[in-house]
């Protein structure tokens, strides 16, 4: 019940290092970091990861229209398969709207439908749209990462050749 600047004013009097590191305009995130502290006095700070393995990370590159294609078929397998009957399921066994909105688009998409809100051309263009989104933010993410070894889907050879190599 309380608003986030409250939380935030507690989590930074019951612990200032994680308070410094974390985003006060996010509820989910400072409940639960303050359920952390009451239970342990404090968060842990995360411990650095480094891998003892050897890896080999491969990108597809796939085409920006493909990927609109892709998604557009995606959207219209929900509004023609179970997925509104999924939803419908969720709210029935109490799931909140709040929460399924938490999940992902998909499901603020598909209650937006449910309440009449959006026709089956809406969902499926807002569908495209976010996934366009989120896919632009993953290669944005990607590309920063001189690690990844890029590659056309239909190059299975190179991707085995890839493989292989690393393997020895």
């Amino acid at each position: 019940t309380k608003t986030t600047d409250e939380l935030y004013q507690q989590l930074s009097q019951q612990d200032p290092r994680r308070a410094a590191d974390i985003d006060p305009a996010n509820k989910r995130r400072l409940i639960r970091a303050l359920e952390i502290v009451a239970e342990l006095g404090a968060v842990p700070s995360p411990a650095p990861t480094t891998s003892p393995y050897d890896f080999l990370t491969i990108g597809l590159q796939v085409d920006k229209e493909e990927l609109r294609a892709r998604f557009k078929a995606r959207a219209e397998d929900w509004l023609s398969g179970p997925f509104a009957a999924e939803v419908e399921r969720l709210l029935a066994a109490g799931v909140s709207r709040e929460r399924l909105q938490e999940i992902g688009f998909e499901y603020m998409l598909m209650l937006e439908y449910l309440d009449g809100k959006l026709t089956n051309a809406e969902f499926v263009q807002k569908c495209i749209e976010k996934n366009w989104q989120y896919a632009r933010r993953q290669m944005t993410w990607l590309k920063r990462d001189h690690m990844v070894q890029w590659i056309a889907p239909e190059e299975k050879s190179q991707a085995i050749h890839l493989v292989s190599e690393f393997l020895g």
